[in-house]
C-alpha cells in the first residue's frame, strides 16, 4: 500500500460520515431552519470528495485522466462485465454539484 492510499480510503469515508451528519442535522423534526452545523458539515463532506478525487489522481492515476478512465472501465468490467470508463465523468458530476450545493447553501 502507497503512503498515499489511506489517505484516498480515508477522505471518502470522512466525506460519507460528513454527508450522513448533514442529513440527519437537517432533518432533526426541532429545527424550523436547517442547523448552520449541517451546512458546515455539508460543505466538510463536499470537500473530503474534493480530496478523495484529487488523492485518488496522485495516487492510483498519476494526474492522467486517460488512466482514470481506464481504471474505471476495468473496474467496471469486473463488476458487471461490461467495459465502461464513463463512471469517471460521473464522479466529476456528482463531486461538482455537491461542491456547488455546498457553496450555494453558505
Amino acid at each position: 500500500m502507497s503512503t498515499g492510499e489511506p489517505v484516498v480510503r480515508a477522505s471518502i469515508w470522512l466525506s460519507l460520515g460528513a454527508w450522513g451528519l448533514a442529513e440527519w442535522l437537517r432533518l432533526r423534526p426541532s429545527r424550523a431552519t436547517p442547523d448552520p452545523a449541517a451546512r458546515a458539515a455539508w460543505a466538510l463532506g463536499a470537500g473530503f470528495a474534493i480530496v478523495h478525487v484529487l488523492a485518488a489522481f496522485e495516487v492510483h492515476h498519476g494526474w492522467s485522466h486517460a488512466a482514470a478512465v481506464a481504471s474505471t472501465a476495468r473496474q467496471t468490467e469486473e463488476a458487471l462485465g461490461r467495459s465502461v470508463g464513463t463512471g469517471v465523468y460521473l464522479n466529476y458530476l456528482f463531486v461538482g454539484v455537491w461542491t456547488l450545493d455546498a457553496l450555494w447553501w453558505w
